[in-house]
């Protein structure tokens, strides 16, 4: 490091020093909103396995896998497993409840998110709600380095995770 960048960063804390001065301003634990969770990876979510609908299907058969599974969002995959799209009950009533097609007709393809915004193990819970807030979405899909769909992440997810947080957090104030 030159002398001008050393000079540059005297003054400048690290995130460990900006840690250490928040936990000594505020000594209880904040439960989920300590930062800590906010920039632990995603799998402290303990973050379900997707379901998932091949890019061949129709409208009717990812209709039927939101039904069935009791989720929200289906990811779309081609036949290497590789994530092409994500499909929610919003795409459903906002782009093919009103179409005279049939839903058994419609190609999922046509109806689908194509390259939705995704996340990796190692994405921290702040950054992956940082993307939906930002993005107006209420899912990240978690891919491996193939492009293959290993997590769902949904804002229920977390915000589940920060209610339990917080039930304990007060039940030990």
């Amino acid at each position: 490091m030159s002398e001008g960048e050393e000079k540059e960063m005297e003054g400048h804390d690290t995130s460990d020093q900006r840690m250490e001065r928040l936990r000594a301003l505020v000594p209880v634990d904040l439960g989920p909103l300590d930062p800590h969770f906010l920039s632990s990876g995603i799998s402290v979510l303990n973050p379900p396995d997707p379901v998932c609908v091949s890019i061949e299907a129709t409208v009717q058969e990812a209709v039927d896998a939101l039904i069935r599974e009791r989720v929200t969002c289906v990811l779309i995959v081609d036949d290497d497993g590789v994530l092409r799209g994500i499909y929610s009950e919003r795409d459903y009533l906002l782009k093919d409840f009103k179409k005279k097609a049939s839903p058994s007709e419609l190609p999922i393809c046509e109806s689908m998110t194509e390259n939705p915004v995704t996340a990796n193990s190692i994405t921290s819970v702040g950054a992956v709600m940082s993307l939906m807030a930002l993005g107006g979405f209420r899912h990240v899909p978690v891919v491996d380095d193939d492009g293959c769909p290993v997590w769902m992440i949904s804002m229920k997810l977390i915000v589940d995770e920060l209610v339990e947080g917080y039930t304990t957090a007060l039940c030990e104030f």
